[in-house]
C-alpha cells in the first residue's frame, strides 16, 4: 500500500516536493492526495531498489 504520511499543502509542499521525497526514502514516486488529510502518498512501482 503506499505510504501517506508527509503533509502536503498546496503552494508550500506540492508534487514535486512529494516526488523528491518519495525517491529520497526509496520509493518510486509521490502524489498529493485530493482529500482533506492532505497527505503525500508514496508508492513503489514494481522496481527493487
Amino acid at each position: 500500500p503506499p505510504n501517506c504520511t508527509a503533509q502536503c499543502v498546496p503552494g508550500k509542499y506540492g508534487l514535486h516536493e512529494c516526488i523528491y521525497d518519495c525517491i529520497v526514502a526509496g520509493y518510486d514516486y509521490g502524489t498529493c492526495n485530493p482529500n482533506p488529510t492532505g497527505k503525500c502518498c508514496c508508492a513503489y512501482e514494481g522496481h527493487d531498489r
